[in-house]
């Protein structure tokens, strides 16, 4: 479904990405792990065009996506959940869902199914971004992806903030994503929450990927998790 070929992604003079590549195949969750400042978020941005690549390929359902503006590439059926949620202030949870809904594109999440599945939210639906938890904020930027209906969810550390009952609660949901089928690109930190529910893992050392395994191969592997993941 996706493929990141050897791609290379600068700010300014700084050199991040440096031929990284990977693949998320139809109905898989993807889990991208490494320290921070490897380029995990960089990548993400570098899929949506909000960071375009300087060289290298992205290719979605076979089609070059690189260099579309973000909003057509949203169009396609990606959605995202940027790190740190980023929800608008100012707009009510009403609004965030209205607004970021894909109309015609067909598939199960509608409004409805978003209030029965965040029922935090269906109680707060004229509440203002800026007056809700952190769980709920994440919640709300999953959502908000959600109800465009895609095929492919790019989710940066959603776990990153959250007491453990909200970690459990993201759990869920991103078990019901894999139920219905939508795959996934999960960046995370917790390695535990990757293990749980990865199908394959891709680990990012200075702009590329150095090792990927199965989650299990991962588990019992001291020497990678000490060496790349510090763990």
């Amino acid at each position: 479904m996706l493929r990141v070929e050897d791609i290379h992604t600068n700010y300014g003079m700084s050199q991040v990405l440096q031929g990284l590549s990977l693949e998320v195949r139809p109905g898989e969750i993807v889990g991208v792990m490494g320290r921070n400042g490897v380029g995990k978020s960089t990548l993400m941005r570098s899929i949506m065009g909000l960071t375009p690549a300087k060289s290298g390929r992205i290719l979605f359902d076979g089609n070059d996506i690189s260099g579309m503006a973000t909003h057509a590439i949203a169009r396609l059926g990606i959605g995202y959940v940027p790190q740190g949620r980023r929800v608008f202030p100012s707009l009510s949870v009403r609004e965030h869902l209205q607004v970021t809904a894909r109309r015609g594109a067909g598939g199960a999440w509608t409004f409805e199914k978003m209030l029965q599945m965040f029922p935090n939210l269906a109680e707060r639906l004229d509440q203002s971004g800026a007056k809700l938890s952190g769980g709920e904020q994440e919640m709300l930027a999953t959502g908000r992806a959600l109800v465009g209906n895609p095929r492919l969810m790019l989710m940066d550390e959603p776990t990153e903030g959250l007491a453990p009952l909200m970690v459990r609660e993201l759990g869920r949901i991103v078990g019901a994503l894999k139920q219905e089928g939508t795959s996934v690109l999960l960046v995370e930190q917790q390695l535990a929450f990757v293990l749980k529910y990865a199908d394959r893992v891709y680990i990012v050392a200075k702009g590329r990927v150095v090792h990927q395994c199965l989650p299990a191969e991962l588990a019992a592997d001291a020497e990678t998790k000490a060496q790349y993941l510090g763990v």
